[in-house]
């Protein structure tokens, strides 16, 4: 399937692209100057809102967030509006959700903070955002990689995680986290699903790896 988009870059090239060529913003200051700086920069510069909801942000968690944000191409970071924190998702141990087909906007948890300090699962959400922006990519994804059928689907290989094998949603999200986390790492393990994310969702980027928390 030939996918066209108009709000990513589908590229083609060996050489990975530099960050300069896919993210174009003023670079934040080495000193915030407050919660209220950090979500200036993220509202006027990045145009994503970060609110409170029964949760309030930490300053430390903002400049992890913003942090992750600088390293994605702006043509996935753009398909996200918005970030929440409230303290807990319907199910206990959530780190975090998006409400499909209501809004580009991302809600972690206190377990999502806690966990990996939100870098991982706000990039896991932040696809699901993607995916509302793009269904084309996320229907190509479920051709590729999935068998659908009329009361159950299931992945043709697995997914990068278990949690990944519970839907094509999910399977994109998690497999984009590890893109992310792995880096290139990820290839070895998982080599179509990584060379879609690159090629479809992550315009060409490639990352080193990320250390997370074991």
């Amino acid at each position: 399937m030939f996918l066209e988009s108009a709000c990513i870059l589908l590229l083609s090239l060996s050489a990975e692209p530099s960050r300069a060529a896919v993210n174009a913003f003023p670079e934040p200051p080495t000193v915030w100057h407050g919660i209220d700086s950090q979500k200036e920069y993220l509202a006027g510069v990045l145009g994503i809102t970060a609110s409170d909801g029964d949760a309030r942000w930490k300053a430390s968690e903002l400049a992890n967030a913003i942090g992750v944000m600088l390293e994605l191409p702006s043509s996935f970071r753009s398909c996200t509006q918005g970030l929440r924190r409230i303290k807990a998702g319907r199910k206990e141990g959530v780190t975090g959700y998006v409400e499909m087909n209501v809004a580009p906007v991302a809600f972690i948890t206190d377990a999502g903070a806690d966990y990996h300090g939100i870098s991982g699962w706000l990039v896991h959400e932040m696809t699901h955002c993607f995916q509302m922006a793009h269904p084309d990519i996320l229907e190509a994804w479920e051709e590729k990689f999935w068998n659908i059928f009329v009361f159950f689907s299931s992945p043709r290989t697995p997914s990068a995680t278990g949690y990944g094998n519970d839907s094509p949603k999910n399977d994109m999200a998690e497999s984009v986290r590890r893109y992310w986390e792995l880096g290139r790492g990820m290839k070895a393990s998982f080599p179509d699903r990584y060379e879609f994310i690159r090629v479809h969702i992550m315009s060409g980027m490639e990352f080193e790896p990320h250390p997370t928390p074991t």
